[in-house]
């Protein structure tokens, strides 16, 4: 079963979004759920990102549900981008972004109109960039393989040891890298030492193609029995040979919807969406907010509580010692001799 997205993917369902607003962030078992106006909601499971037709129930609200709904709620969305043609979604908003890395383990990022980083959900350092609040958000270095590269350029890609593990190497998903190899008459195992320039052309010429069919994709479920073996923008040579069966769906997003009753074991048929209102809307974003306010309040009536222990525990940590893991309910997060953060959120 598909179990990440591909930067080509991405590609696709960053054209396919059209949302007009955003609404909130909820968390949800195993993730988070991004809730979009005018577009279906955002299943953030990484490296997977499912939109979906499905309710699925949220879980009690954290840092990120309550910053990102107090920044970002209701803003008009000004664009939806892919980040250089990289695993990387980008909402833009009069106010600020909202970017999901869907690499590793993941990443949920606002920022603000400047691009400056105002919540992330991981906070990591890199050799070559950071996630912190305070700095700018830098993606990874660009692929060096993307849509509109030169021929000049990908001559230059071939560094590894075959073909296709330079195209991987460069940016290319596997197998995407094996069927630019098939439609250009090339074995994927050649040596790049043995390459020959008409070889290295017809290369960048089924790429060149691959990136056109992007533009035009007709998406695809492939199956095996009952089993969704794959889920791809456009057809590939390898799943039309064998027992597979090709199952032509009109959007990405659709076909990658008929994942999440498998991924997060519920109905196989979506609860129909209630036709509303924009007052019904409203009101019904009202009840939310009450409930978010509520549950707020409720931590910060905690905290209140137990705010003698806190400040004793960081006036052990301004005296250069670590603070004690737990105070009260709360758990430290982070200590670096200079912060001390504490997670507020309940344990359930």
């Amino acid at each position: 079963m598909k179990d990440a997205l591909t930067n080509f993917d991405v590609y696709v369902l960053a054209h396919e979004l059209t949302p007009s607003r955003f609404s909130k962030i909820v968390r949800i078992s195993g993730g988070y759920k991004v809730k979009l106006v005018g577009a279906p909601d955002l299943l953030f499971l990484p490296p997977l990102l499912i939109p979906t037709r499905y309710v699925i129930s949220a879980d009690r609200p954290d840092n990120l549900a309550i910053i990102s709904r107090k920044m970002l709620g209701n803003r008009r969305i000004q664009s939806v981008e892919q980040v250089n043609f990289d695993r990387i979604l980008r909402f833009n908003t009069e106010d600020g972004s909202i970017i999901l890395e869907l690499f590793g383990d993941g990443n949920v990022i606002l920022t603000d109109a400047d691009g400056t980083i105002v919540y992330a959900l991981h906070e990591r350092d890199w050799r070559d960039r950071s996630i912190r609040r305070g700095l700018e958000y830098q993606p990874p270095p660009a692929p060096r393989l993307h849509p509109g590269i030169s021929q000049d350029e990908f001559a230059s890609v071939f560094t590894a040891k075959d073909v296709v593990r330079s195209l991987v190497r460069a940016g290319i998903p596997p197998i995407y890298a094996e069927e630019a190899c098939t439609l250009a008459g090339v074995d994927k195992n050649t040596p790049t030492s043995e390459l020959t320039s008409p070889q290295v052309d017809r290369i960048y010429d089924a790429l060149c193609e691959l990136f056109r069919r992007l533009d035009n994709s007709d998406p695809v479920v492939v199956r095996s029995g009952d089993e969704i073996v794959d889920i791809l923008p456009f057809s590939v040579s390898k799943y039309e040979t064998g027992d597979y069966v090709l199952e032509h769906v009109p959007t990405l997003s659709e076909a990658l919807d008929l994942l999440t009753p498998t991924i997060l074991s519920i109905a196989s048929e979506p609860e129909p969406r209630e036709e509303r209102s924009m007052v019904d809307f409203w009101k019904k974003e009202r009840e939310a907010a009450q409930k978010e306010l509520q549950e707020l309040e409720a931590m910060l009536s905690e905290a209140y509580a137990h705010s003698s222990e806190l400040l004793a525990a960081m006036s052990v940590a301004k005296s250069g010692r670590s603070p004690p893991d737990r105070t009260g309910p709360f758990v430290l997060k982070r200590w670096d001799r200079r912060e001390v953060v504490y997670d507020f959120t309940p344990p359930l």
